[in-house]
């Protein structure tokens, strides 16, 4: 079976040195019974995001080609993941909003095994939120919503047991302060006008 991948970091995450925490070692069953074809596309995603040498605009494209060909997916949450990531690297703090929306508001915990992703779902739409000077009502209310979660998910993420061997209880706290502090100010943004829908 296909093991699924470790989550590469957003490229413009918040400037915040976050332990990593070891996600889990299961296989990914969905990727694991994945058409060929749909294998593929998979796959050549992670190729173009990955850190080393991440081609953002290929990336988009494939993912957009991965949409057209399988739109119900059984892995559709991964995908949309993936489109956050790569909307972040290019600083598109929009359609960050825009494609985590759906997520936001099913609870993204509730989508995701891997707590990589829910938190850089929650921080990336957090951040996002306080870049842009006129969200639409409903970009304001995802971000804020983002932020609300992230604020609930944080103290389980950072659980004692949780710290990685080799982190300092010291980093470890100003690990977790940061990200609280990224969703307080999201909280706390109040736009003076909101953007239209389009």
């Amino acid at each position: 079976p296909v093991q699924h991948p470790v989550a590469p970091p957003p490229p413009a995450a918040p400037k915040v040195e976050l332990p990593k925490v070891e996600p889990a070692k299961t296989p990914d069953k969905k990727v694991a019974f994945m058409p060929p074809g749909e294998l593929e596309l998979y796959r050549q995603v992670l190729q173009d995001v990955d850190p080393t040498a991440p081609n953002l605009v290929k990336a988009l494209n494939d993912l957009n080609t991965w949409t057209r060909g399988f739109p119900s997916s059984t892995s559709q949450n991964d995908r949309l993941y993936y489109y956050i990531h790569v909307y972040n690297g290019m600083a598109r703090a929009d359609k960050v909003l825009d494609t985590a929306a759906p997520l936001i508001a099913a609870g993204v915990a509730a989508g995701f095994r891997d707590q990589q992703q829910v938190l850089q779902i929650l921080v990336a739409a957090s951040a996002a939120v306080q870049k842009l000077p006129h969200p639409t009502a409903h970009q304001f209310a995802a971000g804020q919503a983002a932020a609300r979660q992230l604020l609930e998910f944080l103290p389980g993420y950072f659980a004692p047991f949780s710290k990685p061997v080799g982190v300092s209880e010291a980093a470890w706290s100003i690990a977790r302060n940061q990200l609280e502090t990224i969703a307080r100010q999201a909280l706390s943004r109040r736009p003076v006008k909101l953007a239209a829908a389009n």
